[in-house]
């Protein structure tokens, strides 16, 4: 089922002439992540988020996902 993931995020932006190889694909997309920091004293918690690759952001645009850079609260 990855491999069909993969595949498909490859086919979309080979559509739009932003080709990768699906070793760059999962390169890109590993590296990205989010850190949930918890705030004692009001007991919520926020969502940080790491920066994104090249490749990373390409693949995000061809989905049209936005990875806001602010910090936001999450419960």
């Amino acid at each position: 089922m990855a491999f069909t993931l993969v595949r498909h995020v490859q086919y979309h932006l080979n559509k739009t002439n932003n080709a990768m190889s699906v070793k760059r694909i999962i390169e890109a997309l590993r590296n990205v992540q989010a850190s949930i920091l918890k705030d004692v004293t009001s007991n919520k918690s926020h969502r940080m988020l790491s920066s994104l690759s090249d490749d990373a952001r390409i693949i995000y645009e061809n989905f049209g996902v936005q990875q806001s850079k602010a910090v936001a609260q999450v419960s």
